[in-house]
C-alpha cells in the first residue's frame, strides 16, 4: 500500500460508544477521499469488545457482575474474538484505504505488527509474531491484539497495546479466545512506568515510516 500522505488524530480517553461514532465518521471521510489515510489514538474506560464472529462463552463473569465493575461491552464488526480496553492501553483505529482488500488485509495487518514490534524494540523489549495467531508477543506472553474490519475498501477497528494496563481485567474473559493465554504490559516487563505519550511518538514515526 503506497499513499501520499497520513494523518493522526488522538481522542484522548474517551467512552468506547463515543470512540466508535467518531471512527465511522472518519471511516466515511476516507471513503469519500474526504481526508487521507489517518490513525485514531484513543484510551478507553473499561470495556469488552466482542468481534462478529467471537464467542460469548469466552466471557467468563456474568453481565451482572459487569455492571456490578463497571464494564461496558460491545459485539462489534471487526475480526477476532473477545477483548479487553482499558486506561494505560493505547488504542490504534487506523482509517486507511487498501488498494486491494481481498489480497492486501494480511499484509497490512503484518504491517501493523510491524509498526508495533519495532515500536516495542525501541524500549529494548523484545516484541515477536507467532504465525498464524494475531497480535504481537513477549516470549509467551502477549502485549497487543489487533482486530481489523474492512468495508469499502477502508479500514476500521485496530489494535490494542499495553502500556500501564491493569491486567486483572483479562481474568474475566479469553483474550482472544484462547484459554489460559498470559498477557503482559510494558510497564510489568520493564518494571517501571513507561510513559504513554512517548509510546504515541514511537508508533506514529513507526507508522510514518511505514505506510507514508
Amino acid at each position: 500500500m503506497r499513499q501520499e500522505s497520513l494523518s493522526f488524530f488522538d481522542l484522548g480517553i474517551c467512552n468506547y460508544k463515543i470512540a466508535l461514532a467518531k471512527q465511522k465518521d472518519y471511516w466515511q471521510k476516507r471513503v469519500n477521499s474526504v481526508i487521507p489515510n489517518t490513525l485514531i489514538f484513543v484510551e478507553h474506560p473499561p470495556v469488552f469488545t466482542i468481534g462478529k464472529h467471537g464467542n460469548k462463552s469466552n466471557l467468563l463473569i456474568t453481565e451482572s457482575l459487569l455492571d456490578e465493575k463497571n464494564i461496558q461491552l460491545y459485539r462489534i464488526d471487526r475480526g477476532g474474538d473477545i477483548t479487553f480496553h482499558g486506561p494505560g492501553q493505547l488504542i490504534g483505529y487506523p482509517i486507511f484505504m487498501l488498494n486491494n482488500p481481498l489480497i492486501g488485509l494480511k499484509k497490512f495487518i503484518h504491517k501493523i505488527e510491524e509498526c508495533l514490534c519495532n515500536s516495542l524494540k525501541a524500549f529494548n523489549i523484545n516484541a515477536i509474531t507467532k504465525y498464524p495467531s494475531i497480535g504481537v508477543w513477549v516470549e509467551n506472553k502477549k502485549i497487543a491484539s489487533i482486530g481489523i474490519a474492512v468495508a469499502k475498501r477502508v479500514s476500521y477497528h485496530g489494535f490494542a497495546l499495553n502500556i500501564s494496563t491493569d491486567l486483572s481485567y483479562f481474568r474475566f474473559i479469553n483474550p482472544c479466545g484462547i484459554q489460559q493465554i498470559e498477557m503482559t504490559s510494558m510497564n510489568q516487563i520493564l518494571e517501571k512506568n513507561i510513559s504513554t505519550e512517548l509510546v504515541k511518538i514511537k508508533v506514529k514515526n513507526e507508522f510514518m515510516r511505514i505506510f507514508s
